[in-house]
């Protein structure tokens, strides 16, 4: 009970102990001077047109005694209204003052009016007194307190108007009751912002904590995942889990797959940990980079390279993983010119186009994974197996992008003019297991002509798509 009662007389203590009170006590004060800046100018008028239209009219006597107490009144209310325009007052401790001394002048004069004006209504006095505490907007015990003065200071005038005193009692206590009533209040202001900062502060936690929550999914996805899972975060307003769902959802897409695995990896790493530190897991890196940096999904499976490519379009898609494909090559070459012969990488980079199931096809504990599914699939790994040929190895450069018919046939449709070479599978006494139907593959070397002409139609498509989302925004 008396906790309930320290805070209805003092409701700032509910704060003490928040990181809000500096909060309250910055929006108080710039709610007060607002509120006094213009009030007071409205008194200054008030008091300016109760002298013509009611004082004049009424012809009060001494006039003189009314007209400086009318035009003095009106002088201190417009002295206040622009005092709290000068910031040194407004930014002080003690900006109150100039508000406390105004109303109290006002209750003040307001109770010798009972005197210079028998006909005066007596309750006026003690209204200014309720009033002033309401302009005040203070506690409830410094509300009581100026009411206590200010009554203080108007009982000789209630005192010489000849008020009986049980009047005066009567007045003075209905005067502290109704202005307790009211004052309560502000405890209300007081819980309500209490409330409304706690619930922005609960809000913006979860906001680091979804924001923390998504970083920590980010560095688990591979960057095009990562970029989808921003856009419908943002676009859709989902929540970070619907969003996750939404994006590895499995789903049928026209994929380009780009494969490529090192040769001679289980038997270099027999011999030295100096082929896996500085050969294989920089060059993988790399590699997984290089498909990145062209919207490829990877998969990293040891030595493997395995990335997908699943834009609505299946054209894109052959681009975006053509130009991954010249530049893993490139990059396959340059690294290894700058290696001894221990360290140096073999492999071929393989590409299919076809129909395949992507997404997550585990689950969303620890099986987890991203992946394609499908026929090109499939058929990179049987192509891969051609590559391992020393009949292949010998005709077959490195360097050289080994495609599948089908990704031949969209490159023709593109009429870029590339420069292509078919392989007959029987020029190196090879099939592709479970694709026996298949008796050709494609190479696209990786030469200056293919490979502006690749990063040409790279170029076209970037600025297609910077354009789209220009007219979009």
């Amino acid at each position: 009970m008396l906790e309930r009662v320290c805070y209805a007389l003092f409701p700032t203590l509910l704060l003490q102990n928040t990181p809000w009170f500096e909060t309250w006590i910055q929006q108080e004060r710039s709610e007060n001077i607002l509120l006094w800046r213009w009030m007071f100018l409205l008194v200054a008028i008030v008091y300016i047109g109760h002298y013509y239209l009611f004082d004049l009219p009424m012809a009060l006597r001494p006039t003189d005694l009314w007209f400086w107490f009318r035009m003095s009144i009106a002088s201190l209310a417009i002295a206040a209204s622009l005092c709290y325009c000068i910031p040194t007052l407004c930014h002080s401790r003690y900006y109150r003052l100039p508000a406390v001394a105004l109303l109290w002048t006002l209750c003040f004069t307001q109770a010798r009016t009972i005197v210079w004006y028998d006909q005066s209504q007596y309750l006026y006095a003690f209204m200014f007194v309720v009033l002033s505490t309401m302009l005040l907007r203070s506690s409830m015990a410094m509300s009581l307190v100026f009411a206590v003065i200010t009554l203080g200071t108007q009982w000789p005038a209630y005192l010489e108007s000849e008020l009986s005193k049980p009047t005066v009692y009567s007045g003075m206590v209905a005067t502290l009751v109704f202005i307790s009533i009211t004052r309560a209040k502000y405890l209300g202001d007081i819980r309500f912002f209490l409330a409304s900062q706690q619930n922005i502060d609960a809000q913006r936690r979860m906001i680091e904590m979804n924001i923390e929550f998504t970083d920590r999914i980010r560095a688990f996805l591979p960057r095009e995942i990562s970029n989808r899972l921003s856009k419908r975060l943002s676009d859709n307003r989902s929540t970070v889990l619907q969003a996750v769902d939404d994006v590895l959802r499995p789903a049928h897409r026209t994929v380009a797959c780009l494969f490529s695995d090192i040769r001679g990896f289980t038997q270099s790493t027999k011999s030295s940990d100096v082929f896996l530190g500085e050969g294989v897991i920089p060059n993988v890196r790399r590699c997984n980079s290089v498909v990145e940096k062209y919207h490829g999904i990877p998969r990293k499976i040891g030595d493997l390279i395995f990335a997908y490519y699943d834009d609505d379009n299946p054209y894109v898609n052959l681009i975006h993983c053509l130009a991954s494909g010249f530049e893993i090559a490139e990059a396959n070459r340059s690294f290894n010119e700058a290696q001894r012969a221990e360290t140096r990488i073999h492999r071929y980079v393989l590409i299919s186009n076809g129909d395949a199931i992507v997404g997550n096809l585990g689950g969303y504990d620890s099986s987890i994974e991203i992946t394609a599914l499908g026929s090109p699939v499939n058929l990179l790994s049987r192509i891969d197996e051609v590559t391992k040929l020393p009949a292949f190895k010998a005709v077959v450069r490195e360097t050289d992008l080994v495609i599948c018919p089908r990704t031949a046939q969209l490159l023709s449709h593109l009429a870029l003019g590339c420069d292509v070479m078919r392989l007959a599978l029987s020029d190196v006494g090879g099939s592709i297991r479970d694709f026996e139907e298949m008796n050709a593959l494609w190479l696209l070397p990786t030469n200056a002509q293919n490979r502006t002409i690749v990063h040409s139609a790279q170029e076209f498509l970037k600025t297609q798509h910077e354009q789209s989302a220009e007219r979009l925004n």
